[in-house]
């Protein structure tokens, strides 16, 4: 990977990056809100791969990257730049804060093997304590870190949420779970509220330790301009 798809904080240019945001956001919006009807918004961000085991797992090399493409997205003939820094770590997360374990193999980004083979054994689950787990407690470190060395000068979101369907089929045989899903979905209740109310609770830690930095609505997606 070429060291020009790394940006140091330092060397960020802060500024102009945070107009034209400003300016693309805005376009967009007002498009959104039917006053451009002749115009066809292009998005296209720089392709840079963050999601893999030697970039994800090392905050500060994961930090130089994201920069990197915000920075570079700023630069492109495009509608929008690419809108945030992201405290990812995989998409395990929430299933990490009920047992399940990250595995990194290769140069991916980190998997999680179910834990429960059946609806059985979910049935008087619990809700986990929040931000217990090591990747929970990770990204709650990259959004101090990510605000530090950037001194709350740009946007930050929440961590990649993925649905309480997404990370049930990651804690559960998955032909378990979608069989269940479809013809007895009420033994499963207990289990998707408990992922439900998991997923809540990390996102409002998250915005909480956020503050005034706060994107939304997440993960890659366009944002609203402030």
């Amino acid at each position: 990977m070429s060291s020009q798809q790394f940006l140091d904080p330092e060397s960020f240019p802060y500024d102009h990056y945070l107009q034209v945001k400003e300016k693309r956001e805005r376009s967009l919006y007002e498009w959104a809100q039917g006053l451009h009807p002749q115009e066809v918004p292009v998005v296209i961000y720089p392709s840079w791969d963050m999601w893999n085991d030697d970039t994800c797992r090392d905050r500060e090399r994961f930090l130089r990257m994201n920069l990197w493409g915000m920075a570079e997205s700023a630069n492109w003939a495009s509608d929008a730049v690419f809108p945030h820094l992201e405290p990812w770590y995989g998409v395990g997360l929430y299933a990490s804060a009920f047992g399940c374990r990250y595995y990194w193999e290769g140069n991916s980004a980190p998997q999680t093997h179910p834990i429960y083979k059946s609806a059985d054994e979910v049935a008087h689950i619990t809700t986990p304590r929040v931000g217990d787990s090591e990747p929970m407690r990770e990204v709650l470190e990259r959004i101090r870190y990510y605000r530090q060395v950037t001194h709350d000068q740009l946007p930050i979101c929440l961590t990649d949420t993925q649905s309480p369907n997404d990370t049930a089929s990651l804690l559960m045989e998955v032909n378990e779970f979608f069989t269940v899903s479809s013809f007895e979905p009420e033994r499963l209740e207990r289990f998707m509220n408990a992922i439900t109310d998991t997923i809540i609770a990390f996102s409002e830690m998250q915005m909480e330790a956020l503050g005034p930095v706060l994107s939304l609505p997440g993960h890659l997606m366009l944002c609203h301009p402030s």
